[in-house]
């Protein structure tokens, strides 16, 4: 009995391990393949439940960089919420922080609707030990994330490493209603059906996801490594009965 339920613990930790391990080989596709194509939209699908291509109307920009921004439609175990996402890539060489942190990392985005500050990522605790241009050392691109509590047509400023504004620019910032259960299939599914009809697209579902993660290629380390404890564990029954009949 006790080697049945450690075979079961061996198959079931081996699978959570190659899933780990695909998830995590999966995103970093994803990243490398969106960092070299420069359109960020199959990131944004794996990391969202639908989205929206926002598009920015610029005042100015800085040729050195690449901007693209989403509407995101995305899920916790308890609720459905909107996300804005806008992803900032250099095309060439620009200052950026070489360490997570520093004071001297003047990056910054601030988004407003006339007057009313809708966000500062000056003022996000998030950033306030970490240096946001760090992502172009690590990853050759960087973003902003957060839920509006605001809506309504954004004016956006960003600033660089060394505090230069590199893009100015509006963009329409619609409030949708999702006040969804994601535990709740059927209106979650009629939520889909109505964001579909307002222009927004559906992210990667679950069996696509897992194609992507390609599991039935990778399943038989599982299935191996079960069989190798199988046999270790055969192998050590056998000499203890062998020891015992002499």
């Amino acid at each position: 009995v006790i080697s049945l339920v450690l075979l079961a613990v061996v198959y079931v930790t081996s699978l959570t391990g190659i899933i780990v391990e695909r998830q995590s080989v999966t995103l970093e596709r994803i990243l490398s393949e969106s960092t070299e194509s420069g359109d960020y939209t199959n990131y944004v699908k794996y990391s969202s439940e639908m989205y929206k291509p926002l598009f920015l109307n610029v005042i100015t920009s800085d040729d050195r960089y690449q901007f693209q921004a989403f509407h995101t439609i995305e899920s916790s175990k308890t609720e459905m919420y909107a996300g804005f996402i806008i992803f900032i890539k250099p095309l060439v060489d620009v200052p950026f922080s070489e360490t997570t942190y520093t004071e001297y990392d003047l990056s910054d985005i601030v988004i407003q609707i006339s007057d009313t500050l809708v966000y500062d990522s000056k003022a996000d605790s998030i950033y306030d030990e970490f240096s946001i241009s760090f992502g172009i050392k690590e990853r050759q691109f960087y973003y902003y994330n957060f839920v509006p509590e605001t809506f309504g047509p954004y004016e956006i400023r960003i600033k660089n490493y060394d505090g230069d504004i590199i893009l100015t620019a509006n963009t329409s910032y619609v409030d949708e209603t999702i006040d969804v259960n994601p535990n709740d299939a059927q209106a979650k599914a009629d939520l889909f059906v109505t964001l579909s009809q307002k222009g927004f697209l559906r992210s990667y579902t679950i069996d696509e996801i897992n194609d992507l993660y390609e599991f039935d290629q990778h399943v038989w380390k599982a299935y191996m490594y079960t069989a190798i404890f199988l046999v270790i564990d055969l192998a050590v029954g056998y000499f203890f009965v062998f020891k015992k009949k002499q």
